[in-house]
Parts: C-alpha cells; structure tokens; sequence
C-alpha cells in the first residue's frame, strides 16, 4: 500500500509539474512582427530584384547608356512587342510581331571632328541592326553594314 500511495504521489506530481507554466498560458518566447522584415518577408525576392532592376535603370541613366539616353521603353501588347523610343530629340514607336524577341539598345552622343553634335540611337532586334544617326536635327537609318534602310528603319524615321 505504500508503494501504491508513493507511486500514485509521483505520478501526480508529474502531472502538476508538466502543466505548470511560470511565465503564463499567453507568453510567447519571440514577439510578433520580430522576423517581418528582411529576408523573412515572403515577398523579399521579388522586392530584390525590383531594387536592382531599378538601381541598374538609375544608373544607366545617370551615365547616359542603353534605356537611359533615348528613353526607350518595351513593351508587349496584344502579342507583339512595342519599343518606345526618343530620336533625335522626338519621339518614335516601333511594332514588333511576337514577344520572344532578343532586342538589344546602345546609344551615344559626341561631337564630330568639325564641332557638330551627333547622337547615335542602335538598336538590334534578332540580330537585325540599325543605327539612326541624328547630325543638326537631320536622321539617317542604316542597317549594321552600314547601308542606308529605306522607309526610316522600324522606327519610319525619315530625314528632316
């Protein structure tokens, strides 16, 4: 009997011991909102690239390369892919068919050997080239042989 008494004492402590909680029902050992930022936000990835994809635009800007010089701007509608850009200081659009294009922009801006400006607008689309060449306000289109384009290129510009 008191083996019986003394197990069921144990047993019984056991049980009190394994349900006491000295800090509460309610305390939680981490805070919440303590892992909300950083890469413990579910959406950090997405927001990564979307900060370097900006810093890369900012800073080709800045240099004044690619998308930042002629402010060119690709997007896809109804199934082609449209290329927004700025030519010799006015604004062209260009229609593509499809959107699995590798398109590729370059862009640079100097002064001739006898001081006229000139800026030099390339565009590559499917390994198709053609450089829109601006000197005084006046365009000219060639492919990347350097062969004058008729009908101004995709773009239609036309000398001015």
């Amino acid at each position: 009997m008191r083996s019986s008494v003394l197990s069921l004492a144990f047993i019984l402590f056991i049980h009190v011991h394994a349900q006491w909680n000295p800090l509460g029902v309610n305390f939680t050992p981490i805070p919440p909102g303590t892992f909300q930022g950083g890469v413990f936000d579910p959406n950090w990835g997405n927001q990564l690239q979307q900060q370097i994809q900006q810093q890369i635009k900012d800073s080709m800007q800045q240099l004044g390369m690619g998308n930042g010089n002629n402010n060119v701007v690709i997007t896809t509608e109804n199934g082609n892919t449209v290329v927004k850009v700025t030519i010799g200081g006015k604004p062209y659009s260009a229609t593509f068919p499809g959107t699995n294009l590798s398109i590729f922009t370059s862009s640079a801006t100097y002064n001739s050997p006898n001081g006229q400006l000139v800026d030099v607008f390339t565009i590559t689309v499917n390994d198709q080239t053609y450089v829109y060449t601006t000197t005084n306000g006046h365009t000219t289109v060639t492919n990347g042989s350097g062969q004058a384009v008729s009908g101004g290129g995709p773009f239609h510009v036309t000398s001015r």
